[in-house]
């Protein structure tokens, strides 16, 4: 993704955050409040800001 391109902010939005659950094992993580939450089993990992 270069930043120069004409629909960069575009794609920003589409980029999500995918990553294993180390409870369950199952790609079922969504991030939501600077959280990043199981939906399978509840597992919720707290992740850093990155604005303050």
């Amino acid at each position: 993704m270069n930043h120069d391109e004409e629909r960069f902010e575009k794609k920003l939005k589409k980029f999500s955050v995918l990553k294993q659950c180390p409870r369950c094992r199952q790609l079922a993580l969504a991030f939501e409040g600077n959280a990043v939450r199981c939906s399978n089993c509840g597992y919720e990992e707290k992740m850093p800001s990155l604005r303050e």
